[in-house]
């Protein structure tokens, strides 16, 4: 589960530490500890008031909250799940020549948005992108081994947003509606991205997205 406290902020507890998400300046924050719980206790209210005045001044001072914003209002929790798969078969799948068109065109697209636009544009875009409608229910987990396939050769070095983002784009052009999730760890810093459906992690392991907490999903 994680927050949802302004529509570019977000917020989750990861090892009992507070990590704030602002999509707005494309930047995590990991919260003091002496001001953690109190946000964290702020989080977890059944009936939460106006933020903490001690987070409330972080947000202005590190330009969380802006002239002209209001002010956080009751935080929203989220519910996230994240499945537990076991993939059925590792082997590369067949793909042909337009599947493997549309999916450079996918990772490129990614590329070049995340370089020249802002990330809350980006995800904007993305969350905003329609689902295509199809005859037949879709396969998400054999669409991802044909997107997999298709990467195998790329000269590209794997980034999980990047690939990620590009991945659930190609989705839902086939008319599957994925999820994508960032995730955190703390208190040593990290964070992650991968897409996932109701059933599936589609590109990544268990063992690997179950080190992080989600702090965001689209």
């Amino acid at each position: 589960m994680y927050w949802r406290i302004l529509p570019h902020l977000t917020a989750c507890v990861a090892a009992d530490h507070v990590v704030l998400l602002d999509i707005r300046q494309d930047r995590y924050f990991l919260v003091p500890a002496a001001l953690g719980s109190r946000i964290a206790d702020w989080l977890g209210s059944t009936a939460p008031e106006a933020p903490p005045p001690a987070f409330d001044a972080l947000m202005r001072n590190s330009g969380i909250l802006r002239e002209g914003d209001a002010c956080a209002p009751a935080p929203h929790a989220e519910p996230v799940a994240i499945p537990v798969t076991l993939e059925s078969s590792s082997a590369p799948a067949s793909i042909g020549p337009i599947d493997r068109l549309q999916i450079a065109r996918a990772v490129l697209a990614s590329r070049v948005a995340l370089r020249h636009l802002p990330l809350a544009t980006v995800l904007r875009r993305y969350r905003e992108r329609p689902v295509a409608r199809q005859s037949m229910v879709p396969d998400p987990l054999a669409l991802a081994r044909r997107f997999a396939s298709a990467c195998h050769f790329s000269p590209l070095a794997r980034q999980c947003l990047r690939d990620s983002l590009a991945l659930g784009t190609w989705l839902k052009d086939q008319g599957v509606a994925p999820t994508l999730v960032f995730g955190v760890a703390a208190p040593a810093f990290s964070a992650h991205c991968w897409v996932q459906d109701g059933a599936a992690i589609l590109n990544d392991s268990f063992d690997r997205v179950s080190r992080f907490t989600p702090i965001l999903t689209l």
